[in-house]
């Protein structure tokens, strides 16, 4: 990296579409360079002009930053250098409200979500290998919530999902003899199943 025809840094360079990143007291030292330079030049191992620019309002940008992080007047600024010990502003964490609900591992059934995704915008862009994903959530009283991640399609190295969350109703009363409940369907008294409550 030259600035106004000075050697500023040296680095190596990577094949590739990648930003040059500067760390450190090589940054500081770059930093410093630009704010009263006037063109900046990237030349390659064996001096051909990679990219050149110009730091024209590269100072001014600079000391908009020292503002904005309110270091202008102190030691930290970078151009807006002053005497003044820097004192971060003060921020406040904000306050989260949780619907938190108990601890529960009961989820929809693996038929249950092959219906789900029948029905899903998703069903027609899943090819090859997919992999769906179920989360419990937790319950409260007699009911349970899951979280549904539905794959949803997939590129080169991307991997997209459909969130699918709900509520699963459960009665506390035991099923009938000879027949087991099923946690992530609404049953009645009687034991009888009903259709799965996620939407």
């Amino acid at each position: 990296m030259i600035i106004d025809g000075k050697l500023v840094d040296t680095g190596a360079i990577v094949q590739g579409d990648y930003p040059i990143e500067i760390v450190g007291t090589d940054a500081e030292k770059v930093a410093e360079a630009i704010i009263n330079g006037k063109h900046l030049v990237i030349e390659g191992p064996g001096g051909e002009n990679i990219t050149q620019i110009s730091l024209a309002g590269s100072s001014a940008a600079l000391r908009y930053i020292d503002e904005k992080q309110q270091r202008a007047g102190t030691e930290t600024a970078l151009v807006a250098k002053g005497t003044r010990d820097f004192q971060p502003a003060s921020t406040e964490i904000p306050t989260i409200m949780v619907d938190r609900w108990d601890d529960s591992k009961l989820a929809p059934e693996t038929g249950d979500i092959v219906a789900l995704v029948e029905k899903s915008r998703c069903k027609d862009e899943r090819y090859g290998l997919v992999e769906d994903q179920i989360f419990p959530l937790g319950k409260r009283g007699n009911r349970f919530r899951a979280l549904v991640l539905i794959s949803c399609g997939s590129g080169a190295y991307n991997f997209s999902s459909a969130p699918i969350s709900g509520n699963i109703s459960k009665t506390l009363a035991p099923p009938a003899a000879g027949h087991s409940l099923r946690p992530d369907l609404t049953a009645s008294p009687a034991g009888a199943a009903k259709a799965p409550t996620l939407c």
